[in-house]
């Protein structure tokens, strides 16, 4: 069975019981350093993605830190 997340505000399916981090593999965002996460308003921590289980209409933003001036 699959479920249906937002990603960034954007659809995404995926099947259901998938944890954050296969999540982040289906899009080609593996965790890196300079990312960030938050699922429905929380920021999670990296050690926390292959534990967390993604629920029907989760809302997941990824932020990708930049630098400049």
């Amino acid at each position: 069975m699959e479920i249906e997340v937002s990603v960034n505000d954007q659809p995404f399916v995926i099947e259901e019981g998938a944890t954050l981090d296969k999540l982040l593999l289906k899009i080609n965002r593996p965790p890196a350093d300079g990312v960030a996460v938050a699922v429905n308003g929380q920021v999670i921590p990296r050690d926390s993605y292959q534990s967390l289980k993604l629920n029907k209409n989760d809302s997941i933003i990824i932020l990708t830190a930049t630098q400049g001036g």
